[in-house]
């Protein structure tokens, strides 16, 4: 198991309203604090005004300010 799946996002995911995010958390790049967990992510869960069509960055990290990330990589439709 890697460590990113213990980590716990201070967030709510956008799609089935969980909160905090544990594990990988998806923000899209385009609808300001939209968030999905990986569940949500990896199903195609979205909800207006997000699409699938939409950039989102990938989380790995929760920081001490709002967020950083150790590892993120933007992943097109």
């Amino acid at each position: 198991m890697h460590l990113f799946h213990a980590v716990q996002h201070p967030l709510k995911c956008e799609g089935c309203k969980r909160e905090p995010i544990v594990g990988l958390r998806y923000k899209c790049t385009r609808c300001p604090r939209y968030n999905l967990c990986q569940d949500c992510f990896w199903t195609g869960i979205t909800t207006d005004p997000h699409t699938n069509s939409h950039d989102v960055k990938e989380y790995t990290s929760a920081t001490v300010s709002e967020w950083t990330t150790v590892q993120s990589i933007v992943i097109s439709a």
